[in-house]
């Protein structure tokens, strides 16, 4: 009697222990996400100026190469002819990664705000009261990020970041007289894995 229970007992702990170390390698797996603070600075073509921020990122690790990168940055400095900006993207990364560093290419496309409007570049306006709405820029105008991103892992749990590339923003709201700029851009970072 006590030989059945005893082998019952032996074959339920071996099951249990089995279990638990899968859990444990589960646990111990690479983190798909991560999310931190980052400082910003933009070097705006127009208007010509550059603007430092603040902002948050986060980032979910769909493949080992490849992940969805949002990115939003508000620049609090109220210029006189642009006053605030904020922007917001969402896009992808992708690239090689080891346990240290990750080297990743980023494409993420959103919008770029600014809290005043102004007048659009290379726009001809006539000198009459009221300014033609056609002189104007939108508050809200389309976005391109591409650039690079780099990662370091200090921790398991915690890493640094460094983004730059060209941030590419669209003026104008018909086709033909749209006007593309090409802003450089750097985003340090830090953030927490999971």
């Amino acid at each position: 009697m006590w030989s059945k229970a005893y082998k019952v007992i032996i074959l339920v702990s071996v099951v249990f222990i089995a279990a638990s170390n899968e859990v444990r390698a589960q646990v111990a797996a690479d983190p798909r996400g991560a999310v931190g603070l980052q400082y910003s600075a933009m070097a705006l073509d127009y208007p010509d100026q550059t603007r430092s921020g603040i902002g948050g990122w986060f980032t979910y690790d769909v493949a080992d190469w490849l992940a969805l990168d949002t990115s939003v940055s508000f620049f609090p400095t109220n210029d006189a002819v642009s006053g605030r900006q904020f922007q917001a993207l969402v896009g992808a990364k992708a690239g090689w990664r080891n346990d240290r560093f990750g080297l990743f290419g980023k494409v993420r496309p959103g919008v770029l705000h600014f809290s005043r409007r102004f007048f659009a570049p290379d726009t001809n306006c006539p000198a009459i009261v009221p300014t033609p709405e056609s002189c104007f820029i939108d508050g809200s105008n389309f976005a391109v990020d591409v650039g690079a991103v780099f990662d370091v892992y200090p921790t398991r749990s915690t890493m640094l970041r460094i983004d730059g590339g060209d941030n590419v923003i669209r003026f104008g709201r018909a086709e033909r007289s749209a006007e593309w700029t090409h802003n450089p851009n750097v985003n340090l970072a830090a953030g927490w894995r999971f």
